[in-house]
C-alpha cells in the first residue's frame, strides 16, 4: 500500500493518483536508497580499515601516520552510529602510539644527552 502525499489515503501499490483525492502518487525507487546506503557503508568501512591501518603503522612513521589515523577517528566519531565506536578505538590507539613514539624519542634523547656528554 502507497500513502497518498497530500491527503494519506492508502492506495494500491499500482495506483497512479489518490482515490480520495486525486492527486498524483510519485513512487521513490527503492533501489536508490539502497545504493546510497551501500556506498555510504562502503566509505565507512574504508576509513575504519584505513583508520586501524595507519594508526598501528604509525609506530613506524615517527607517529605521522598516527596523527593522520586520529583525524579519521574524529571524523568517524562525529558520523555516529556504529562508525562512532570504531572512531573512539581508532583514536585512542592513535593517541597511544603517539605517546608512545614521544616517550621513545624522549628516551632516546636522554639515552645521547646521558652517555655521549658525561658531566
Amino acid at each position: 500500500m502507497v500513502s497518498c502525499p497530500n491527503c494519506g489515503t492508502e492506495n494500491d501499490e499500482n495506483s497512479k493518483f489518490c482515490q480520495s483525492c486525486g492527486q498524483e502518487i510519485i513512487k521513490k525507487p527503492a533501489s536508490e536508497n539502497i545504493e546510497v546506503n551501500e556506498n555510504i557503508e562502503k566509505s565507512s568501512t574504508l576509513l575504519i580499515v584505513l583508520g586501524y591501518i595507519l594508526s598501528i603503522l604509525g609506530i613506524f612513521s615517527i607517529g605521522i601516520l598516527s596523527v593522520i589515523s586520529l583525524i579519521i577517528g574524529i571524523v568517524l566519531y562525529r558520523r555516529g552510529g556504529k562508525d562512532k565506536t570504531h572512531g573512539i578505538i581508532i583514536a585512542a590507539i592513535s593517541v597511544i602510539i603517539l605517546l608512545l613514539v614521544i616517550m621513545a624519542i624522549g628516551g632516546l634523547l636522554v639515552y645521547r644527552a646521558y652517555f655521549y656528554n658525561p658531566v
